[in-house]
Protein backbone atom coordinates (compact mmCIF):
# COMPACT_ATOMS: atom_id res chain seq x y z
CA UNK A 1 0.00 0.00 0.00
CA UNK A 2 1.12 3.55 -0.67
CA UNK A 3 1.71 4.82 2.87
CA UNK A 4 0.98 8.42 1.86
CA UNK A 5 -2.68 7.50 1.38
CA UNK A 6 -3.26 5.93 4.77
CA UNK A 7 -3.62 8.80 7.30
CA UNK A 8 -6.79 10.56 6.12
CA UNK A 9 -10.01 9.90 8.04
CA UNK A 10 -12.91 8.43 6.13
CA UNK A 11 -15.70 10.70 7.32
CA UNK A 12 -15.43 14.36 8.24
CA UNK A 13 -12.96 16.76 9.79
CA UNK A 14 -13.22 20.29 11.14
CA UNK A 15 -12.25 23.21 8.93
CA UNK A 16 -9.66 24.53 11.37
CA UNK A 17 -7.51 21.41 10.89
CA UNK A 18 -6.72 22.43 7.31
CA UNK A 19 -4.15 24.94 6.12
CA UNK A 20 -4.38 26.38 2.60
CA UNK A 21 -1.84 29.16 1.94
CA UNK A 22 -3.87 32.10 0.59
CA UNK A 23 -0.98 33.21 -1.62
CA UNK A 24 -0.92 29.93 -3.55
CA UNK A 25 -3.01 30.17 -6.74
CA UNK A 26 -5.59 27.44 -7.48
CA UNK A 27 -4.36 24.42 -9.42
CA UNK A 28 -7.71 24.32 -11.20
CA UNK A 29 -10.60 26.76 -11.24
CA UNK A 30 -13.86 26.12 -13.10
CA UNK A 31 -17.42 27.39 -12.97
CA UNK A 32 -18.24 24.72 -10.40
CA UNK A 33 -15.12 24.19 -8.29
CA UNK A 34 -11.65 25.26 -7.22
CA UNK A 35 -8.83 22.84 -6.38
CA UNK A 36 -5.85 23.84 -4.24
CA UNK A 37 -2.99 22.09 -2.52
CA UNK A 38 -3.19 22.21 1.26
CA UNK A 39 -1.99 20.65 4.49
CA UNK A 40 -3.77 18.51 7.08
CA UNK A 41 -1.73 17.66 10.19
CA UNK A 42 1.49 17.51 8.21
CA UNK A 43 0.04 15.61 5.24
CA UNK A 44 -0.15 17.18 1.79
CA UNK A 45 -3.74 17.10 0.56
CA UNK A 46 -5.91 18.20 -2.33
CA UNK A 47 -8.60 20.66 -1.24
CA UNK A 48 -11.63 20.79 -3.52
CA UNK A 49 -14.12 23.61 -2.96
CA UNK A 50 -17.40 23.20 -4.83
CA UNK A 51 -19.16 26.49 -5.46
CA UNK A 52 -22.70 26.96 -4.14
CA UNK A 53 -24.75 29.65 -5.86
CA UNK A 54 -27.61 31.58 -4.26
CA UNK A 55 -28.51 34.00 -1.49
CA UNK A 56 -26.92 33.56 1.94
CA UNK A 57 -29.91 31.66 3.33
CA UNK A 58 -30.00 29.36 0.31
CA UNK A 59 -26.27 28.66 0.57
CA UNK A 60 -26.54 27.78 4.27
CA UNK A 61 -29.47 25.45 3.63
CA UNK A 62 -27.71 23.69 0.75
CA UNK A 63 -24.53 23.23 2.81
CA UNK A 64 -26.59 21.74 5.64
CA UNK A 65 -28.36 19.40 3.18
CA UNK A 66 -25.01 18.24 1.79
CA UNK A 67 -23.68 17.64 5.31
CA UNK A 68 -26.74 15.55 6.18
CA UNK A 69 -26.45 13.61 2.91
CA UNK A 70 -22.82 12.84 3.65
CA UNK A 71 -23.64 11.73 7.20
CA UNK A 72 -26.32 9.40 5.86
CA UNK A 73 -23.99 7.79 3.31
CA UNK A 74 -24.19 4.02 3.94
CA UNK A 75 -21.45 2.71 6.19
CA UNK A 76 -20.72 -0.09 3.72
CA UNK A 77 -18.86 2.42 1.56
CA UNK A 78 -16.01 2.63 4.02
CA UNK A 79 -14.53 -0.90 3.88
CA UNK A 80 -14.26 -0.47 0.10
CA UNK A 81 -13.06 3.14 0.20
CA UNK A 82 -9.39 2.38 0.54
CA UNK A 83 -6.42 2.88 -1.81
CA UNK A 84 -5.63 -0.85 -1.71
CA UNK A 85 -8.97 -1.30 -3.49
CA UNK A 86 -8.26 1.46 -5.99
CA UNK A 87 -10.70 3.88 -4.33
CA UNK A 88 -9.53 7.16 -2.83
CA UNK A 89 -10.89 8.20 0.58
CA UNK A 90 -13.18 11.22 0.40
CA UNK A 91 -13.50 13.48 3.41
CA UNK A 92 -16.02 16.30 3.90
CA UNK A 93 -14.80 19.39 5.72
CA UNK A 94 -17.31 20.63 8.28
CA UNK A 95 -17.45 24.39 8.27
CA UNK A 96 -19.49 26.93 10.20
CA UNK A 97 -18.57 29.80 7.87
CA UNK A 98 -20.97 31.33 5.37
CA UNK A 99 -18.64 31.11 2.39
CA UNK A 100 -20.39 29.73 -0.73
CA UNK A 101 -18.36 26.51 -0.87
CA UNK A 102 -18.71 22.86 0.08
CA UNK A 103 -15.20 21.59 0.76
CA UNK A 104 -13.78 18.09 0.38
CA UNK A 105 -10.23 16.84 0.83
CA UNK A 106 -8.32 13.82 -0.41
CA UNK A 107 -4.67 12.71 -0.41
CA UNK A 108 -2.41 14.63 -2.77
CA UNK A 109 -1.30 12.71 -5.87
CA UNK A 110 1.98 13.99 -7.28
CA UNK A 111 1.50 12.02 -10.52
CA UNK A 112 -1.77 13.79 -11.23
CA UNK A 113 -4.58 12.37 -13.32
CA UNK A 114 -4.41 9.28 -15.48
CA UNK A 115 -4.13 11.43 -18.62
CA UNK A 116 -1.27 13.44 -17.09
CA UNK A 117 0.46 10.16 -16.31
CA UNK A 118 0.11 8.45 -19.69
CA UNK A 119 1.13 11.66 -21.47
CA UNK A 120 4.60 11.20 -19.95
CA UNK A 121 4.91 7.90 -21.79
CA UNK A 122 3.14 4.61 -21.14
CA UNK A 123 3.25 1.37 -23.07
CA UNK A 124 0.04 -0.25 -24.25
CA UNK A 125 0.47 -2.94 -21.59
CA UNK A 126 0.74 -0.26 -18.88
CA UNK A 127 -2.41 1.44 -20.18
CA UNK A 128 -4.29 -1.87 -20.13
CA UNK A 129 -3.16 -2.42 -16.55
CA UNK A 130 -4.50 1.00 -15.51
CA UNK A 131 -7.82 0.32 -17.26
CA UNK A 132 -8.16 -2.99 -15.42
CA UNK A 133 -7.40 -1.31 -12.10
CA UNK A 134 -10.18 1.22 -12.71
CA UNK A 135 -12.58 -1.54 -13.79
CA UNK A 136 -11.85 -3.54 -10.64
CA UNK A 137 -12.38 -0.52 -8.36
CA UNK A 138 -15.64 0.43 -10.07
CA UNK A 139 -16.84 -3.18 -9.88
CA UNK A 140 -16.19 -3.11 -6.14
CA UNK A 141 -18.19 0.09 -5.72
CA UNK A 142 -21.12 -1.36 -7.64
CA UNK A 143 -21.00 -4.59 -5.62
CA UNK A 144 -21.57 -2.36 -2.58
CA UNK A 145 -24.51 -0.62 -4.32
CA UNK A 146 -22.52 2.60 -4.70
CA UNK A 147 -22.79 4.73 -7.84
CA UNK A 148 -19.79 6.93 -8.54
CA UNK A 149 -21.69 9.34 -10.78
CA UNK A 150 -18.75 11.13 -12.39
CA UNK A 151 -16.22 8.72 -13.90
CA UNK A 152 -13.84 10.78 -16.04
CA UNK A 153 -10.05 11.05 -16.47
CA UNK A 154 -9.83 13.90 -13.95
CA UNK A 155 -11.29 11.63 -11.26
CA UNK A 156 -8.77 8.85 -11.86
CA UNK A 157 -5.45 9.64 -10.18
CA UNK A 158 -2.13 7.82 -10.10
CA UNK A 159 -0.33 6.94 -6.87
CA UNK A 160 3.42 7.06 -6.31
CA UNK A 161 3.41 3.34 -7.10
CA UNK A 162 1.95 4.01 -10.55
CA UNK A 163 -1.46 2.55 -9.70
CA UNK A 164 -4.83 4.02 -10.64
CA UNK A 165 -7.26 5.10 -7.92
CA UNK A 166 -10.77 6.52 -8.34
CA UNK A 167 -11.41 9.76 -6.48
CA UNK A 168 -14.53 11.85 -5.75
CA UNK A 169 -16.43 8.64 -5.06
CA UNK A 170 -20.12 9.43 -4.64
CA UNK A 171 -19.53 13.19 -4.60
CA UNK A 172 -21.88 13.79 -7.52
CA UNK A 173 -24.70 12.01 -5.68
CA UNK A 174 -24.00 13.83 -2.41
CA UNK A 175 -23.96 17.15 -4.28
CA UNK A 176 -27.23 16.50 -6.09
CA UNK A 177 -28.58 19.55 -4.24
CA UNK A 178 -26.15 21.67 -6.28
CA UNK A 179 -25.84 19.91 -9.63
CA UNK A 180 -28.64 18.84 -11.90
CA UNK A 181 -27.75 17.79 -15.43
CA UNK A 182 -24.20 18.38 -16.61
CA UNK A 183 -23.24 17.77 -20.23
CA UNK A 184 -19.73 16.50 -20.80
CA UNK A 185 -17.97 13.97 -23.01
CA UNK A 186 -18.26 11.19 -20.45
CA UNK A 187 -21.92 11.57 -19.45
CA UNK A 188 -24.34 8.79 -20.37
CA UNK A 189 -27.27 10.00 -22.49
CA UNK A 190 -29.85 9.28 -19.77
CA UNK A 191 -27.94 11.69 -17.50
CA UNK A 192 -28.19 14.46 -20.08
CA UNK A 193 -31.80 14.14 -21.20
CA UNK A 194 -33.52 13.57 -17.88
CA UNK A 195 -34.57 17.20 -17.48
CA UNK A 196 -35.59 17.04 -13.83
CA UNK A 197 -32.53 15.35 -12.36
CA UNK A 198 -29.55 13.48 -13.77
CA UNK A 199 -30.28 9.76 -13.57
CA UNK A 200 -27.10 8.42 -12.00
CA UNK A 201 -26.93 4.62 -11.97
CA UNK A 202 -24.36 1.85 -12.19
CA UNK A 203 -25.18 1.68 -15.90
CA UNK A 204 -24.36 5.37 -16.40
CA UNK A 205 -21.04 4.60 -14.70
CA UNK A 206 -20.50 1.82 -17.25
CA UNK A 207 -20.95 4.26 -20.16
CA UNK A 208 -18.46 6.67 -18.58
CA UNK A 209 -15.96 3.90 -17.88
CA UNK A 210 -16.12 2.83 -21.54
CA UNK A 211 -15.35 6.40 -22.60
CA UNK A 212 -12.31 6.62 -20.31
CA UNK A 213 -10.98 3.20 -21.32
CA UNK A 214 -11.32 3.95 -25.03
CA UNK A 215 -9.66 7.34 -24.62
CA UNK A 216 -6.66 5.76 -22.90
CA UNK A 217 -6.31 3.13 -25.63
CA UNK A 218 -6.91 5.37 -28.65
CA UNK A 219 -5.61 8.68 -27.29
CA UNK A 220 -8.77 10.28 -28.68
CA UNK A 221 -11.48 11.97 -26.63
CA UNK A 222 -15.08 10.73 -26.86
CA UNK A 223 -17.04 12.78 -29.39
CA UNK A 224 -13.73 14.27 -30.50
CA UNK A 225 -15.36 16.11 -33.41
CA UNK A 226 -17.58 18.05 -30.98
CA UNK A 227 -16.21 21.33 -29.66
CA UNK A 228 -19.16 22.58 -27.58
CA UNK A 229 -21.64 21.14 -25.10
CA UNK A 230 -24.40 21.77 -27.64
CA UNK A 231 -22.63 19.62 -30.24
CA UNK A 232 -22.19 16.82 -27.70
CA UNK A 233 -25.88 17.03 -26.79
CA UNK A 234 -26.85 16.80 -30.47
CA UNK A 235 -24.60 13.76 -30.95
CA UNK A 236 -26.22 12.07 -27.96
CA UNK A 237 -29.70 12.98 -29.19
CA UNK A 238 -28.87 11.41 -32.57
CA UNK A 239 -27.52 8.34 -30.72
CA UNK A 240 -24.06 8.52 -32.23
CA UNK A 241 -21.29 6.34 -30.82
CA UNK A 242 -18.66 8.26 -28.80
CA UNK A 243 -15.84 6.80 -30.90
CA UNK A 244 -17.70 6.05 -34.12
CA UNK A 245 -19.07 2.74 -35.33
CA UNK A 246 -16.09 1.65 -37.41
CA UNK A 247 -13.19 -0.29 -35.95
CA UNK A 248 -10.21 2.05 -35.88
CA UNK A 249 -6.96 0.92 -37.53
CA UNK A 250 -5.08 1.38 -34.25
CA UNK A 251 -7.06 -1.41 -32.59
CA UNK A 252 -7.08 -4.00 -35.34
CA UNK A 253 -5.53 -7.36 -34.66
CA UNK A 254 -5.12 -8.43 -31.04
CA UNK A 255 -7.16 -5.48 -29.71
CA UNK A 256 -10.29 -6.17 -31.76
CA UNK A 257 -11.86 -8.28 -29.01
CA UNK A 258 -11.23 -5.52 -26.46
CA UNK A 259 -12.89 -3.03 -28.81
CA UNK A 260 -15.98 -5.27 -28.91
CA UNK A 261 -16.01 -5.53 -25.10
CA UNK A 262 -15.83 -1.76 -24.62
CA UNK A 263 -18.25 -0.81 -27.42
CA UNK A 264 -20.95 -2.68 -25.48
CA UNK A 265 -20.73 0.11 -22.88
CA UNK A 266 -22.26 2.55 -25.37
CA UNK A 267 -25.68 1.00 -25.83
CA UNK A 268 -28.29 3.78 -25.64
CA UNK A 269 -30.50 1.40 -23.68
CA UNK A 270 -28.87 1.39 -20.21
CA UNK A 271 -30.29 -2.03 -19.36
CA UNK A 272 -28.54 -3.53 -22.40
CA UNK A 273 -25.08 -2.51 -21.21
CA UNK A 274 -22.94 -5.10 -19.41
CA UNK A 275 -22.46 -4.58 -15.69
CA UNK A 276 -18.97 -3.95 -14.31
CA UNK A 277 -18.64 -7.52 -13.04
CA UNK A 278 -19.21 -8.86 -16.55
CA UNK A 279 -16.97 -6.21 -18.11
CA UNK A 280 -14.13 -6.92 -15.70
CA UNK A 281 -14.43 -10.68 -16.21
CA UNK A 282 -14.43 -10.32 -20.01
CA UNK A 283 -11.42 -8.01 -19.89
CA UNK A 284 -9.46 -10.35 -17.60
CA UNK A 285 -10.16 -13.25 -19.98
CA UNK A 286 -9.01 -11.14 -22.92
CA UNK A 287 -5.81 -10.11 -21.11
CA UNK A 288 -4.98 -13.76 -20.43
CA UNK A 289 -5.41 -14.51 -24.14
CA UNK A 290 -3.42 -11.39 -25.06
CA UNK A 291 -0.47 -12.62 -22.99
Amino acid sequence: MDEKLAPLPLRMIRHYNIAVPPSVPPLLSTTFSVIRQGDWEGHTIAVKQVRVYGAAGVVSRIKEDVLNAFKSTPENIFPSTHPDNGIMPLCLVQSIDKLPFVTFISPWMENGSVLDYVAKGCSRVEKLSLILQVARALKLLHENNIVHGNICPGNILITDLGEAVITDCGMRTILSHIFTNVIDRYSAPECVFNFERAELTTMSDVWSFGCVAMELLLEIKPFSACHTDAEIAISLHEQRAPFGNTLMPTVKGSLERLWDILVACFDYNPEARPDMKTLYSNMIQWVEMFK
